[in-house]
């Protein structure tokens, strides 16, 4: 069963975090209006542009599909450059 739901990142450089339902299959993420940036179960990863471990969703790419996990995680992290950034977040069980 897909849910939609989003990440505003309201703040620059700020992590924000949405836990994922443990039954998870696999979520698509996209970008509205900018780039931001992402990581899964790494607290802390996200807010740091320079040095933190993560990926970025472009916001002028097509959404990517993260899935076929054996163990689902359990948070997805994102912050962006830009304060009042969108994640668009599609999660299927």
């Amino acid at each position: 069963t897909p849910a939609v739901t989003r990440i505003v990142c309201t703040n620059a450089n700020t992590e924000y975090p949405l836990a994922l339902p443990a039954n998870a299959a696999e979520i698509r993420v996209q970008a509205r209006a900018a780039d931001v940036r992402i990581a899964f179960d790494h607290t802390g990863e996200v807010a740091d542009a320079a040095t933190g471990t993560f990926w970025t969703v472009k916001a002028t790419q097509l959404p990517h599909v993260f899935g076929s996990w054996s163990t689902a995680p359990r948070v997805l992290y994102a912050a962006s450059t830009t304060g009042g950034a969108v994640l668009e977040v599609l999660v299927r069980s």
